[in-house]
């Protein structure tokens, strides 16, 4: 658990730097730190079951990904998925590498894996969250129409998901792009 408590320190640290630098808008930062928190939590909490090789395989590549070191996570996601394709944390890894892509800006790829991850893992108790980075990597790529479906699924099926609030604001932004202010205004009043 103190491992965890130093990355998100770690992680404040880094949003509070690049904010100042405004190499980001507050918001893409506000985006990518909570989906960035959620990713690891998730990772580690289930990795922290038994110490065999496979799980220790996964600690490693899911703590490039909590450095922010994406491009090794990545390479070491995929190695696992090849080396161990039915282990307990293949789901995880591949949400995982989806992060990763979103990280990398590589939004295609992120919507890709999002969408085998739904196909193949339907039951998985973190499809809410990979509806999530989808929608936010559909509104990335400016696919709003696509991003509001996605985003929508987490209201209307979890309705218990952290993700709800900031589910609805970037409901609100995709109709704002769309110029359909009044599903955007309708949209923000759900989250005030």
């Amino acid at each position: 658990m103190y491992g965890h408590h130093v990355w998100l320190a770690k992680t404040f640290i880094i949003y509070r730097d690049v904010y100042e630098m405004n190499i980001f808008s507050k918001k893409a930062l506000i985006s990518v730190f909570a989906i960035g928190t959620i990713v690891f939590s998730i990772g580690l909490s289930h990795a922290q079951v038994a110490n065999t090789p496979e799980n220790r395989d996964y600690k490693v590549a899911a703590g490039l990904y909590a450095e922010g070191r994406y491009e090794m996570a990545l390479k070491e996601l995929e190695r696992f998925i090849v080396k161990y394709p039915s282990s307990s944390n293949a789901v995880l890894a591949r949400f995982l590498i989806a992060g990763s892509n979103f990280y990398l800006q590589k939004f295609q790829s992120t919507i890709d894996m999002a969408a085998r991850i739904r196909k193949e893992s339907p039951s998985s108790p973190i499809i809410d969250k990979v509806l999530f980075l989808e929608g936010r990597a559909l509104f990335q790529l400016e696919k709003h129409k696509e991003a509001v479906d996605i985003l929508e699924q987490i209201i209307a099926k979890y309705p218990e998901s952290v993700h709800i609030p900031e589910s609805l604001y970037n409901i609100g932004d995709a109709y704002y792009n769309m110029n359909n202010y009044k599903l955007a205004a309708e949209n923000y009043r759900k989250v005030a």
